[in-house]
């Protein structure tokens, strides 16, 4: 509250749950626009059904002026579930810098380089909802049929099951086909290093490491969970499975593994989807007009003394 009655922002703008609350705090500090983005649910609570949690959210109607999901699921959710009036939500696609994340630049060094092999990447926090395990199940599943020795994994990211997903590739034999490189800045130049992307999340809105991997060129084996099957095209720019399935998983991915050509038309079209619908430019341009109208519709931008109702 001090800290925002000393820097008397235009627009306060918060991201997810834990962050909604400074809202209310906003408003008596006289910031005259609230705005609050969903960009998926809590991954405590990955269908968003947790009762306290939503009545919370709902308390706060009055003191944000518009929550912005990015993806048609969450706008659902927010309005059908959360119950936020429809007319406070709005939609806001995620975009990805498509010059940063390109195909054809750079790629980073991985364990194989060199070797002929095929690589499944996949880059997030390793925790329960991105559900690692089910990938790993799927990559042992398709190295056990013989045609698919190419096969490797890369599992970027850090997190409360750095440990216990190492073990599990160890379990299933895979250990020294997987690599664990950890936390990494070089997201692009490792994506370009990887021949599909895959994520397995049990529950996403719409995940901005899928949104890069397609702009680096990369086809996708994703789950049919959240905002995926609002990016992921099935058979045209990827493939999508249901979420804890690893034989489907396995299948989607070794369909890539055996057909070059395959990887390349779902790749060149995964990186035009994003290019037309989730660029960075289309993301900040939406924002700033939102702030804009927003702040326009406030009589008294730096003194408000009501919350906006709508």
């Amino acid at each position: 509250f001090t800290l925002l009655r000393q820097l008397r922002p235009s627009v306060l703008h918060t991201s997810n749950f834990a962050c909604a609350e400074y809202a209310a705090p906003a408003w008596l500090a006289g910031v005259p626009v609230r705005v609050h983005a969903e960009h998926g649910r809590d991954a405590s609570d990955p269908q968003g059904l947790n009762p306290k949690h939503n009545f919370l959210r709902r308390a706060l109607v009055p003191f944000i002026d518009r929550y912005v999901p990015v993806s048609h699921d969450l706008h659902r959710w927010l309005t059908d579930v959360v119950r936020i009036p429809a007319a406070k939500s709005e939609l806001i696609m995620n975009g990805v810098d498509t010059v940063r994340f390109a195909p054809n630049l750079p790629a980073a060094a991985t364990p194989w380089a060199g070797e002929d092999v095929f690589v499944i990447g996949t880059v997030g926090r390793l925790q329960d909802v991105k559900d690692q395990a089910s990938l790993i199940e799927a990559f042992a599943l398709l190295r056990a049929r013989g045609a698919n020795a190419r096969a490797r994994l890369a599992v970027v990211g850090d997190g409360p099951l750095r440990d216990k997903l190492p073990q599990k590739a160890r379990e299933l034999g895979v250990q020294d086909l997987v690599w664990f490189p950890g936390a990494r800045n070089d997201i692009p130049e490792l994506m370009r290093a990887f021949d599909v992307f895959a994520l397995s999340s049990i529950a996403e809105g719409t995940p901005v490491t899928l949104l890069e991997a397609m702009a680096c060129g990369l086809p996708v084996v994703a789950t049919k969970v959240g905002g995926i099957p609002e990016v992921v095209q099935d058979g045209v720019n990827g493939a999508l499975v249901p979420a804890g399935n690893p034989p489907a998983l396995a299948a989607a991915l070794e369909a890539y593994v055996a057909d070059h050509a395959r990887v390349s038309e779902h790749g060149s079209a995964a990186r035009l989807h994003i290019e037309r619908h989730y660029s960075v430019a289309a993301m900040v341009g939406a924002y700033t007009a939102l702030y804009d109208r927003l702040s326009n519709t406030k009589t008294n931008p730096r003194g408000i003394t009501e919350p906006c109702a709508e």
